[in-house]
């Protein structure tokens, strides 16, 4: 295994420069899914509420392609020395997602084709404003996924589109003054991407590029 490996991550691959896209664009398309979401706090103080959940996220990069089928793909633990996209939530206040060079993240295989698929643990606190609203009962809080650092025509992030892209734990999930309602992806995804990635309004004007998205819907409800 670590000869195939070596085979494929040469002196010659730059693990700082994204892998160049499919289907005919220069974008990098990143798959993902978010498994069995769990919300585990809710904060009426300070307008914040905490989830766990298993990332998956999946892209193809044709620079680890191999031909050896005698393995269906390379497992690897950790490793600092491959391409991985780093994304990024407006309404996150903590880092829920670890680099795929961390030593926590859970697994990453590489495939045949030059498929990548990377499983990590999320914790991730979240603003959600309506939690203040007392006497409204209830409530959806957006949580929006963001590639950091790159407009669409670079990387596109889009869930996948067989089966379901966000689940729930099927444990209960125990909150005090709340009734959680689960998750769903939304359909629609449109953040201001300068304002949080840069600070400055003048930055919007400046360009005319979007950047991907995709938005997850917590519900809840308050308990009277």
């Amino acid at each position: 295994m670590k000869e195939m490996y070596d085979s494929v991550v040469t002196k010659d691959y730059y693990p700082t420069i994204r892998p160049y896209g499919v289907n005919g664009t220069d974008s990098t398309y990143v798959v993902m899914k978010v498994k069995d979401v769990k919300v585990i706090h809710v904060d009426d103080d300070k307008g914040l509420f905490t989830f766990q959940a298993y990332a998956i996220k999946s892209w193809v990069d044709s620079r680890l392609a191999y031909n050896d089928t005698s393995v269906s793909y390379i497992p690897l633990k950790e490793c600092k020395a491959i391409w991985g996209p780093t994304l990024f939530s407006p309404q996150g206040i903590e880092v829920g997602d670890f680099p795929i060079s961390s030593p926590k993240a859970r697994s990453v295989r590489i495939f045949p084709n030059g498929r990548v698929k990377y499983c990590s643990t999320w914790i991730q606190t979240v603003r959600c404003n309506p939690i203040f609203k007392k006497d409204v009962k209830e409530f959806t809080c957006p949580f929006q996924i963001l590639p950091f650092g790159h407009m669409e025509e670079e990387m596109t992030v889009m869930f996948y589109e067989k089966g379901e892209p966000v689940t729930t734990t099927k444990e209960e999930n125990f909150l005090p003054k709340y009734t959680y309602g689960g998750v769903t992806a939304s359909k629609t995804c449109t953040p201001n991407p300068f304002e949080n990635m840069f600070g400055a309004e003048k930055e919007k004007e400046d360009h005319d590029h979007k950047v991907s998205c995709v938005q997850v819907d917590f519900k809840f409800t308050r308990r009277t």
